[in-house]
């Protein structure tokens, strides 16, 4: 007994990817753009089928302020004021603490009867 096979044909489509090439003057547009803050690079990655790889390597290409290995931070106000705000607190804890040093410091000079500069 022969053994049958069953041929199958399947089509596969292959993902034609177009290579475009886009200006160097366009390229400058939208980082200038998303410099301003009015395109983010998952929109501008969107809006032009681009990987966001792509958006990212346009970005240290002619922006000033991006480089490969550049690290951003960003703060929202509210992050910025409580930062701000714990610094301060810090401040006077720090000053508040070296005056109680001293206060301290006084004070065992008053109940030992030594001369406070001395201790």
């Amino acid at each position: 007994m022969a053994k049958k096979t069953a041929k199958t044909t399947a089509t596969f489509q292959k993902n034609e990817k177009i290579n475009r090439i886009f200006s160097e003057q366009f390229k400058r547009e939208k980082v200038a753009l998303i410099m301003q803050k009015k395109l983010t690079i998952k929109q501008c990655s969107e809006l032009y089928d681009v990987t966001t790889t792509t958006v990212y390597k346009c970005l240290y290409q002619y922006s000033p302020d991006y480089g490969k290995g550049t690290k951003m931070v960003v703060q929202l106000d509210s992050e910025a004021r409580r930062t701000l705000a714990l610094q301060e607190r810090s401040t006077s804890t720090r000053l508040c603490s070296s005056s109680g040093q001293d206060l301290q410091r006084r004070a065992l000079a008053f109940v030992s009867g030594h001369n406070p500069k001395s201790i």
